[in-house]
């Protein structure tokens, strides 16, 4: 069994965002967000939040939000009602955001609750702000966009420069047989 179970051995239910990161079962589903976007991370997200129990076909079901000014992360993740997780009793079926102080990935630390959103809904915190488009239950995503405050767009990262073409003819012969 996963999570918190309330006194009761039989519940279905999966870890909050700060623990699924914590156990790093889900690294290749991850982004990590932050200001400077330094490290891997992007600045922003505009993307599907999908169940954990459909990691499997998910892009994405973790986000990591770094607040390095207060050595806290806050952690996204659309905590449906199904399969694993169909026994949850907070934040069913919503976006929750969890924070943990700053620390090794694997290291222990005890997590807050900080919110959980349904459609249509917005929620600040970190310097971000982040709004749930839409939540499809039936399709085991939620779509949401997380700007820095101030922002009005989440433009993706630029692609990362191409290597100076070659033109491949550096051992061939530059002259000519006579004709």
């Amino acid at each position: 069994m996963m999570g918190y179970s309330y006194g009761q051995s039989d519940t279905i239910m999966c870890f909050n965002g700060a623990k699924s990161w914590q156990s790093g079962w889900y690294v290749d589903k991850e982004v990590t967000v932050n200001s400077a976007a330094i490290s891997g991370a992007v600045s922003c997200f505009d993307g599907d939040l999908h169940v954990i129990v459909d990691y499997p076909t998910a892009t994405t079901v973790l986000l990591k939000v770094q607040d390095d000014a207060n050595s806290v992360d806050y952690y996204v993740n659309f905590n449906a009602k199904k399969g694993i997780n169909s026994g949850t009793r907070e934040g069913g079926n919503q976006v929750t955001i969890t924070s943990k102080t700053l620390a090794v990935r694997d290291s222990y630390g005890e997590s807050e609750f900080v919110a959980k959103l349904g459609g249509q809904a917005s929620f600040t915190f970190a310097n971000y702000n982040i709004t749930v488009d839409a939540i499809d239950t039936t399709k085991g995503k939620a779509h949401v966009t997380l700007l820095l405050t101030g922002q009005s767009v989440c433009m993706p990262p630029s692609p990362a420069p191409a290597n100076a073409p070659t033109t491949g003819f550096s051992s061939m012969s530059t002259t000519l047989p006579p004709t």
